[in-house]
C-alpha cells in the first residue's frame, strides 16, 4: 500500500506495529486441521498517519486476498449482536428524510442486514439491493434483491427510488485505498443522497492494547478524525461520526444537501497521534508470552481452557499464541463455523454444548461486550467453566 496515508495524502506515516505470518483470511471454513495450517499467510507492518491518525497494512497485498462463498462471518445468531443491529437500523431511520427511502449495501454478506433492515423498517425500504462476491446465490425477496457480485451500475434496477442511501458495514478496512473505492461505490447512481459506513475504531484498539484486534484483512483502519476526512474529500455538505457498540465501531453519515435530523454528534479532536501510537508495540511481546504463560499454567494444572469467538479476534489470538498454546478448542455459536478449524492455528471449532461435554473448566471470551450473554448462556445449560474476558487485566 505504501507509506504515504490513502486517506489525506498529506505526507508519509510512520511505522508502529509489525507482526509476521498472519492468516490472510480469517474467516475461511476450514474442514480439517491439515486445511487450517496450509492456509495463505501475510505479514502485518502497520503506518499511521501523524496528521488524521488513520493506519494502514504497508504490506498488504490484494492479489492474495480471496473472498468467495467459503467465507462465513454471520454474527447475527447473537442477541448482543441483534441489539447492536437495532441501534444500527435506528441512527439509518434517523439519518434519512422522514419518508420512505431506498437503501444499496455493498458488502451485504448473505444479505441478513437488509432483511433485518426491511423487518425493523416494513414499508420505509421501498428497495434494498445487495451486492457481495461472498454471496452464496443470487436471491430475491420482497423489495429486495442480492448478487454474488462487486457492485456495478448494470446490475442497479433502472426505477432505483431516491433517497437513496449507500450502506457499507465493515467493509471498507478491507479496502487498502478507501478514498477511491468510497468515490467509485457514489458514481454507481446519481441518486444517492446519503452514505453510511460502520467500521473499527483504530482508537478503540489502540488505547485498550487489543492487539488480536489487528488482522491481514484489516488493511485500513479509522480514527474519527481520518474518516471525517474521508467524507470531506468525498465532499459531503454534512459529515456526522458517532461511537457505537461501546466504543469499538464508528458510524460514519456524509450526506449531499440531504435534509435529515441527525445531531451533529461529532468525534472529532487534535490528537498527537504519533505519541498516541508511540507504545503500542513496545508491550505486544509482553502481552503474548504473558498469555503463553498463564495458559501453561492452567494446562499444567490439568485445566481445559477454550476462547470463546472464531471470528477475526479469535484467529488472531490464537495464531499469535501458536498451534501448541495449551488451548483445548474455540468455541462459537454459529453452526456454520462448528465442525471446522480456525486458520493456522487449527484450532476445533465447536458449539458451546460440546465445550460442556468436553469438560472445558476455563473460557477466554475475544470480546467483553458479550460476557454477560455468554455467562447467561452457560448457565441455562449447566455449563459452569470459568470465565474470563481477553485483556491484560487477566494476566
Amino acid at each position: 500500500m505504501g507509506k504515504q496515508c490513502p486517506v489525506c495524502e498529506k505526507g508519509e506515516g510512520f511505522p508502529f506495529f509489525f507482526c509476521e505470518k498472519v492468516p490472510v483470511l480469517s474467516n475461511v471454513l476450514c474442514l480439517s486441521p491439515e486445511i487450517a495450517r496450509c492456509v495463505a499467510v501475510g505479514t502485518l507492518d502497520f503506518y499511521a498517519c501523524p496528521r488524521c491518525g488513520f493506519a494502514w497494512n504497508a504490506a498488504f497485498d490484494n492479489a492474495i486476498v480471496r473472498y468467495d462463498d467459503n467465507y462465513e462471518n454471520n454474527q447475527s445468531h447473537s442477541d448482543v449482536f441483534a441489539a447492536h443491529l437495532k441501534k444500527v437500523v435506528l441512527n439509518i431511520k434517523n439519518s434519512m428524510p422522514p419518508s420512505p427511502f431506498s437503501v444499496i449495501e455493498v458488502g451485504c454478506g448473505q444479505g441478513y442486514f437488509l432483511e433485518f433492515l426491511q423487518q425493523c423498517l416494513g414499508d420505509y425500504l421501498i428497495q434494498g439491493i445487495g451486492f457481495d462476491p461472498a454471496l452464496r446465490g443470487q436471491k430475491t425477496t420482497k423489495n429486495l434483491r442480492f448478487f454474488p457480485e462487486f457492485a456495478s451500475t448494470e446490475l442497479l434496477p433502472k426505477d432505483l427510488s431516491s433517497p437513496l442511501l449507500l450502506l457499507s458495514r465493515h467493509v471498507i478496512e478491507h479496502v487498502e485505498k478507501p478514498f477511491q473505492f468510497m468515490r467509485s461505490l457514489l458514481k454507481l447512481t446519481p441518486k444517492i443522497s446519503a452514505a453510511m459506513l460502520e467500521t473499527p475504531s483504530v482508537e478503540w484498539i489502540v488505547e485498550n492494547k487489543t492487539y488480536f484486534d489487528f488482522c491481514y484483512e484489516h488493511c485500513s483502519l479509522f480514527t474519527s478524525q481520518s474518516l471525517s476526512f474521508l467524507f470531506s474529500r468525498l465532499n459531503s455538505s454534512k459529515i456526522t461520526i458517532i461511537k457505537i457498540f461501546k466504543g469499538q465501531y464508528y458510524l460514519g453519515l456524509g450526506t449531499w444537501d440531504l435534509d435529515n435530523n441527525v445531531s451533529e454528534n461529532n468525534t472529532l479532536h487534535n490528537k498527537d497521534f504519533i505519541s498516541f501510537y508511540d507504545d503500542f508495540a513496545d508491550a505486544y511481546a509482553k502481552f503474548a508470552e504473558s498469555w503463553i504463560s498463564v495458559i501453561s499454567r492452567w494446562v499444567h494444572e490439568g485445566k481445559k481452557a477454550a476462547l470463546w469467538g472464531a471470528g477475526a479476534k479469535g484467529v488472531m489470538f490464537a495464531s499469535m499464541l501458536g498451534e501448541n498454546s495449551g488451548l483445548v478448542a474455540a468455541i462459537d455459536i454459529n453452526p456454520l463455523k462448528q465442525g471446522h478449524f480456525l486458520p493456522l492455528s487449527a484450532l476445533p471449532i465447536i458449539s458451546p454444548q460440546e465445550a460442556l461435554y468436553r469438560g472445558v473448566d476455563i473460557v477466554v471470551i475475544m470480546n467483553a461486550n458479550y460476557k454477560r450473554e455468554i455467562e447467561s448462556m452457560c448457565s441455562k445449560m449447566g455449563f459452569k467453566p470459568f470465565i474470563m474476558s481477553l485483556g491484560t487485566e487477566n494476566l
